[in-house]
């Protein structure tokens, strides 16, 4: 019973702290146009402070990846919402594109660090094969969850009140939930004198019981799929953010009503929460190469919806779909450290697998500003971002094929 008590309350916390997480990363879209239009600049060089902030806070991650294998993520949680909410307070005095930039690239970024990797990676240590994929399903949901009403409560506020008072609510909102919920969260269940649950072995690949068994980085980035595996994270994470940033900018500039653009955002927030959720009970029988697959081609085809089409409708089928697939996708960034390399290094791995992500998601967002303030449209930036998701597929069927067994 204690066991499975303090199993699943880290899943309840985890599902917490990613909600105010996912605010955050689901928000800078609906900032984008009143902050550029009041500062008086693009949306290219707007775009930028999220670039700066990723090259920063991607490195971090493999820091803190190693800080949390070691001490587990209450002190770097704690860090996270003290560091972005301090962060999020500055944003609404910004009057200058230089002081965006310096916020993101220092309490956001450094304060980000601490935040999703910790939290996700520290899961699992507590959940052996069988029932990991569905722990860290629910777990990261929470990010979408935030993700959903994120957008639609930050509009509000920024119709009603104005940005500036947006931003100081989302500082409060950081400040008083992960500080608070991080007291609560411990580094293992071996260091508590319990066993992780669901510790039968897997029929898909050998997983580890103990935080002592499994790989280390470097014998982890000797084999083929570690870099086949980041390669393809790198894309989708380009693929998948530059539309999250700039699909709501995109809709008003067809002539969608504000609020009406946000809950495009918030559609795939759901798509993700019911992406999250299915394919984390999914992977426990498929394995995460199978999904990895699947989720591209799903991920692939509603983007020829934005070539062809326009209308409002076909813009929510796009967004339940696209999320859907983005949900399974991320599951699997977080399951495949542990799947493919066991669990003494996860925090480690899956830093560098979210650094590969973070690349991913300061090339996208820029790219596409930069080809909407050249050319006055997103067309040929939805092109590239198709291009992106069918070579992804690609390179996931080599990821399906590689035989290396983990030893």
């Amino acid at each position: 019973m204690k066991q499975l008590y303090y199993g699943w309350v880290m899943v309840i916390l985890a599902f917490i702290g990613l909600a105010v997480i996912g605010i955050q990363n689901y928000s800078f879209g609906i900032f984008m146009k009143p902050v550029a239009e009041e500062l008086h600049v693009t949306r290219a060089a707007l775009s930028l402070a999220l670039t700066l902030q990723g090259i920063l806070g991607g490195i971090l991650n493999i820091y803190a990846g190693r800080l949390t294998d070691k001490y587990g993520p209450r002190f770097l949680v704690t860090v996270c919402g003290i560091l972005v909410a301090t962060g999020y307070f500055l944003m609404s005095q910004v009057h200058a594109l230089w002081q965006v930039y310096v916020i993101n690239m220092l309490p956001v970024a450094i304060g980000n660090a601490g935040g999703y990797l910790p939290i996700v990676s520290n899961l699992s240590r507590w959940f052996g094969p069988r029932i990991r994929g569905q722990a860290v399903g629910i777990s990261v949901t929470g990010f979408a969850v935030g993700g959903t009403f994120g957008p639609i409560l930050l509009q509000g506020l920024i119709s009603s009140l104005g940005w500036r008072s947006a931003y100081i609510v989302l500082a409060s909102i950081f400040l008083a939930v992960l500080v608070i919920v991080s007291q609560f969260m411990k580094h293992s269940p071996e260091r508590m004198g319990l066993k992780l649950q669901g510790e039968e072995k897997s029929s898909i690949v050998k997983l580890y019981y103990s935080t002592a068994d499994g790989m280390s980085l470097l014998q982890a980035a000797k084999t083929a799929r570690f870099w086949v595996f980041s390669i393809i994270t790198i894309m989708f994470a380009a693929s998948y953010w530059a539309m999250a940033q700039h699909f709501a900018p995109y809709a008003t500039d067809i002539g969608i009503p504000a609020m009406v653009a946000a809950s495009l955002v918030s559609v795939i927030a759901v798509g993700a929460i019911i992406g999250k959720l299915f394919w984390g009970f999914v992977v426990g029988k498929t394995g995460v190469k199978k999904t990895v697959c699947i989720c591209f081609i799903i991920l692939t085809l509603p983007q020829l919806l934005l070539i062809f089409a326009a209308g409002t409708w076909t813009l929510y089928l796009f967004s339940a779909i696209f999320g859907f697939a983005y949900g399974g996708l991320m599951t699997m960034a977080n399951l495949a450290p542990g799947e493919f390399f066991g669990v003494k290094s996860v925090g480690t791995i899956l830093g560098i697998f979210i650094y590969c992500s973070t690349i991913g998601s300061v090339i996208g967002p820029p790219v596409f500003g930069y080809i909407f303030d050249v050319t006055g449209s997103y067309y040929l930036a939805f092109l590239i971002n198709l291009a992106l998701s069918v070579a992804a597929f690609f390179l996931s069927l080599l990821l399906l094929r590689s035989k290396e067994r983990i030893t």
